[in-house]
């Protein structure tokens, strides 16, 4: 477990853009999907002319996770954190949508920590690159997880 966090926070870390299409600048804008009727939103600083921008960007969502609430059990078992990478528009021009990365929350069900790279995609396509993300609880959002240690003990008696 993860036992810098307390029970309701989930940390998101949006870490790195990689191989994307062209050097652009760009930044990450996340939603999270719990609580549903006020998702926490918010966005990376803006990483300047490269493919493979390091965003370095940690996010601690208070009270995104309410154990005893049903609801929350059944966001994460179905929905996804839905991060928006955008590239910055020129003089007058609006951003662009690079992609799109959904990160399925299932896993945190068993495990406390979630860290992988996810293809960016436009709808069903892939436009190319893919965001390196970490998410942590501290403990799994059903069970508890418990990883089995064995070890030898060496008993010198005198």
């Amino acid at each position: 477990s993860c036992t810098d966090l307390t029970d309701s926070d989930v940390e998101l870390s949006i870490i790195r853009g990689v191989n994307y299409p062209k050097e652009v600048d760009s930044y990450v804008i996340y939603e999270f999907p719990y609580p549903t009727e006020n998702s926490p939103t918010d966005r990376t600083s803006t990483v300047r002319n490269t493919s493979a921008p390091e965003y370095d960007a940690t996010f601690t969502l208070t009270g995104s996770i309410d154990r005893s609430s049903r609801q929350c059990q059944r966001t994460y078992k179905r929905h996804s954190l839905k991060c928006q990478v955008w590239s910055k528009g020129g003089f007058l021009r609006s951003d662009n949508l690079l992609g799109t990365v959904t990160v399925k929350l299932q896993p945190l069900e068993t495990q406390c920590i979630l860290h992988d790279t996810f293809p960016l995609m436009n709808g069903r396509k892939a436009a190319g690159g893919q965001l390196e993300i970490k998410i942590r609880v501290r403990n799994p959002i059903t069970t508890k997880q418990i990883e089995k240690m064995t070890d030898r003990w060496l008993v010198i008696d005198n």
